[in-house]
């Protein structure tokens, strides 16, 4: 088991939300700015349709693959990002936390360096945008 506790982080008397908690939270919070944006679009543009992208998770063993799916005349399902769901080093991706959030490298794989945590508290510390993980700044 994982312990999620970070004195830094945790202000006193609080815990630290659990890895199932905080992606249950992020996977709501991201889909409801995916739906405010598509929203602000509509408004402006008229081949963008609100509410038809819907995002699931996808776990395995180390890492959730959070998938979008965009419904409507043109269906297509990609990966939005990568979750690490244990801490881990590898070769590869170097040290990554449980919590991580990574963009994809491709359908089965993370791209290196982390974009964001899900133990943030807003949006921009995901680290993503409406599309995808976003890219390091």
């Amino acid at each position: 088991m994982i312990s999620n506790d970070d004195p830094s982080s945790a202000e006193a008397g609080a815990s630290a939300p659990s890895l199932d908690e905080a992606l249950s939270t992020f996977l709501t919070t991201t889909q409801t700015f995916i739906n405010k944006e598509n929203a602000r679009l509509a408004s402006t543009y008229t081949n963008v349709e609100p509410d038809l992208e819907e995002l699931s998770a996808e776990r395995g063993q180390k890492w959730a693959k959070i998938v979008i799916e965009r419904k409507g005349q043109q269906w297509s399902r990609s990966v939005f990002c990568f979750v690490a769901l244990v801490d881990s080093k590898t070769r590869a991706l170097g040290e990554v936390k449980a919590g991580d959030v990574h963009k994809a490298a491709g359908w089965k794989a993370p791209a290196k360096h982390a974009r964001g945590s899900i133990f943030s508290d807003s949006i921009e510390g995901y680290g993503v945008t409406r599309n995808a993980a976003g890219y390091i700044r």
